[in-house]
């Protein structure tokens, strides 16, 4: 039976291909370039320049290798049996439904394939549609669509054990009956809570919560009835197993009704399904109230199948349904929705054509007729279809354009028009003209790409401002966001690793967010401090005068209220500490940082959380040496503070010993270290060694620092991943971010370990299953990230085996899991 995802995709596929017989134009042989047809206004453009191209290149690198070993798909069995299951029921629908395989139509995606998002259609909400809707029967319904797909997807009633969740009786979701089938346990927690009450409901199957009564339906076998037992029913626990029929529609739909417990009180009934979209209808005389509630079937179209058919319009129960926010006239409220253009331009071109000609005898999808008219523009054929009951505005064009396959959803005609035209006279409004396309399109390299993403940052915050109060709008430009005119990110995939870049087009005065990360360029001898095997670190310009100016302008857009509480902290701050935030503190620091991890101390221990050294430039020698001598005496007091609070393993504070701070000469510098209780896995250091102040959380790893200060030729540089990677991604740059993935790895799964052996049986999750750091680490090497900025925009390049987004999550993953170790660490 069909599934709704599988619907929905079989629904898209038949959409975009169901094409007239008529041959392609043959005028222009070469493929279409998307900036080239595509209308200006264009707000989004995803591109994949070669589908089988990007997947050869692909599995050459070393994320693919990773994937292949065996202990990584072990891991991973439960998810990809899960994703086989849904698979294998798409192939038989599409079989059963189009009279061919699914593989089949993968010909017509092996190559180029461009989505564009050409436009956002925004309707304001009516006053008179939002009054006539409950917003609290609405929230409702939305919270129990939510969580019915929560509970699918956790599998928690599975029937015929074949890995694919059903959707879940109101009762198993607020755990008052156990899940079906019979041997299964109530869920805990429950999905749904105590958000009901069983009161009034006299046993009849059904709900209630803000004077209205809920009732779930669910596919029960071939008579399509409902069985229901929710919260204040007869059923205690769950029943037998259901027909194997029924149990493939449950894994696909469900239906959830409201009506009033009182008819005076409400005039309205609700009904939503697991697509999400919440229907209500204005109730004729006698309507629905308490006991007397909606037949399965009210809401459908007369004639449609019960959980599979349309709903919206006049229903079977004669009242007219429409989606909440908009009028019972018709169409008006609030209303979203994105215009996509899709293009396509398959290698095999006589095999696509053939694939796609087989789908034209389909005369309806779903139970639901395709109604389609062919219409002539410019000398291009061009087909409309839409599904019948379906507004025009709805409607989809597509058309052959040479080898190349354009679609266009939910946009008006004038966009299949405007690209035909764009085709045919190389018109001068096609998104490429743009000065934000080619900027974008140049930096981010999108002309070698495997994947670019060009997105029209100023067209979008334009739609956003609208919807956004006037109160609000002085917050956005403070943030900068004014001064991005657009964005862009490409991915390739050289050798064994993976080179992206993102580019963010901001050719005026910047401020916010975008001056923060606009730094000149970074002298590379401070790299030369960063020691070879680090297996982290960061270089960079980094100007705490500037951070402390962009905060302050926030503070004071976000209103007067903001400001005063910001500035009064800030005096509350100097008034107890006796620093001076920005006439001390700042001032007396350069732009400079440069943060490590090098390779921890012989017997030094704290699971790696001790082994970072911090090197900050220093502006004004004399302000620094005041500042930080009024930062001992504040931190001498946190650590006298906390060493008279009891410690678990410590109960008594014991003989009181105040923290004091000792001077250690080191060659011509002296080095100054906490030593106090209240800090007992480390001493924090540092030196203020001529223009540069080093912070360790041991004496030795300031000496270390200081050794390296100054040298040649000895750092990080010389490590042979972190060369390669910079070769890739080139020089210039304000700002630099290496990781070394392979001690990444092996310092997170000691994290982890340390976590699972200190947790034990309370731990959420079996650790012991996660593939062992041998199978992954000899397919790893460094990752590198530089940003460079100029007059145009800003620019961030990357190269790594996982991508800029794999390697940040395993820093991610690392900092998670040192802040988890005091938990689960701690007493129990």
């Amino acid at each position: 039976m069909k599934s709704v995802v599988s619907r929905l995709a079989v629904a898209v596929f038949l959409a975009a291909f169901l094409l007239p017989r008529t041959a392609a134009p043959q005028s222009r042989k070469k493929p279409v370039r998307p900036e080239r047809v595509l209308p200006d206004r264009t707000l989004a453009l995803l591109s994949i320049s070669d589908w089988t191209r990007t997947k050869e290149r692909f599995e050459e690198t070393a994320l693919h290798d990773i994937w292949q070993e065996n202990a990584i798909k072990e891991f991973v069995t439960p998810i990809t049996t899960k994703m086989d299951a849904v698979l294998d029921r798409a192939r038989a629908e599409c079989r059963e439904g189009l009279g061919m395989e699914l593989d089949a139509l993968s010909v017509v995606f092996q190559g180029a394939i461009h989505v564009g998002v050409v436009g956002i259609r925004v309707r304001k909400k009516s006053a008179a549609a939002n009054a006539e809707d409950n917003p609290n029967v609405v929230r409702m319904l939305r919270r129990i669509v939510t969580q019915e797909r929560v509970f699918k997807a956790q599998v928690e009633v599975d029937q015929d054990g074949d890995g694919v969740g059903e959707y879940g009786l109101l009762g198993e979701l607020a755990g008052e009956i156990a899940r079906r089938p019979k041997k299964k346990e109530r869920v805990v927690p429950p999905y749904l809570g105590t958000a009901f009450s069983t009161g009034g409901s006299g046993g009849k199957g059904y709900a209630s919560a803000d004077g209205y009564h809920y009732r779930v339906l669910l596919p029960a076998g071939p008579t399509n009835a409902g069985d229901d037992r929710v919260l204040g029913g007869t059923a205690v626990r769950g029943g037998p197993p259901a027909p194997a029929a029924a149990i493939d529609e449950q894994e696909g739909h469900f239906l959830v009704y409201a009506w009033p417990i009182k008819r005076e009180e409400a005039d309205r009934v609700y009904v939503a399904n697991e697509e999400g979209r919440v229907y209500s209808a204005a109730m004729q005389a006698g309507g629905y109230s308490g006991q007397a509630k909606p037949k399965p079937d009210a809401a459908s179209v007369p004639g449609a199948p019960l959980f599979r058919g349309k709903i919206g319009g006049r229903g079977n129960d004669g009242n007219y349904w429409r989606a909440t926010g908009r009028s019972d006239k018709g169409p008006s409220g609030l209303d979203t929705s994105a215009e996509v253009a899709l293009l396509l331009t398959p290698h095999d071109l006589r095999a696509a054509k053939a694939v796609l000609e087989r789908l034209e005898g389909t005369v309806k999808l779903a139970d639901t007729k395709i109604k389609t008219e062919k219409l002539k523009v410019d000398g291009v054929e061009v087909t409309k279809m839409w599904y019948e009951g379906e507004t025009v505005r709805d409607a989809s064009y597509h058309a052959w354009l040479g080898p190349t396959f354009v679609l266009t959803m939910g946009a008006p005609k004038d966009t299949i028009e405007t690209i035909v035209t764009n085709w045919r006279r190389k018109g001068a409004d096609a998104l490429g003209a743009t000065d934000s396309f080619a900027a974008v399109s140049k930096n981010a390299e999108f002309n070698r790409a495997d994947v670019s993403l060009y997105i029209s940052a100023a067209k979008i915050l334009e739609k956003v401002q609208e919807q956004v109060e006037e109160a609000r709008q002085p917050m956005i430009k403070a943030l900068g966001l004014p001064g991005l005119t657009a964005a862009g990110a490409s991915l390739r995939f050289d050798g064994r690793g993976i080179k992206d870049i993102l580019y963010l087009h901001a050719p005026g005065p910047r401020q916010g967010v975008l001056r923060l990360l606009s730094p000149k360029p970074l002298d590379r001898r401070l790299i030369e401090v960063v020691p070879p095997k680090a297996a982290f670190c960061i270089v960079s310009r980094f100007n705490p005068r500037v951070l402390w100016e962009e905060i302050e302008k926030l503070m004071e857009a976000m209103g007067p209220e903001a400001e005063i509480k910001f500035r009064d902290g800030v005096a509350t701050f100097q008034e107890d500490y006796g620093l001076d935030v920005p006439g001390e503190l700042i001032p007396a620091f350069g732009d400079t940082l440069v943060v490590f991890r090098a390779p921890p101390l012989q017997g030094e221990v704290g699971f790696g959380m001790l082994d970072w050294t911090l090197i900050l430039g220093v502006k004004n020698r004399a302000k620094a040496e005041v500042t930080l001598e009024k930062l001992r005496r504040l931190l001498a007091q946190i650590a006298a503070s906390a060493a008279k609070r009891p410690r678990p393993d410590r109960p008594q504070p014991g003989p009181a010993q105040p923290p004091e701070w000792q001077e250690t000469p080191y060659k011509e510098e002296t080095i100054h270290s906490l030593m106090a209780r209240g800090f007992p896995l480390g001493r924090l250091s540092y030196a203020l060694v001529k223009d540069q102040l080093v912070v360790g959380i041991h004496p030795l790893r300031v000496q270390r620092a200081i050794d390296r200060l100054g040298a040649k030729d000895t750092g990080i540089k010389r490590d042979p991943d972190f060369k390669k990677a910079l070769e890739k991604v080139g020089s210039g740059y304000g700002s630099l971010w290496y990781i070394d993935m392979r001690r990444a790895l092996k310092h997170i799964q000691g994290l982890l370990a340390g976590a699972m052996l200190a947790a034990g049986p309370d731990m959420p999750f079996d650790l012991s299953k996660l593939a062992a750091a041998s199978a992954i680490e000899q397919h790893l090497f460094g990752h590198l990230t530089i940003c460079k900025s100029d007059a145009s925009g800003i620019r961030f390049i990357g190269y790594s085996p996982t991508g800029s987004v794999g390697a940040w999550a395993v820093v991610a993953g690392g900092a998670l899991g040192a802040m988890a170790l005091p938990e689960v660490m701690g007493p129990r």
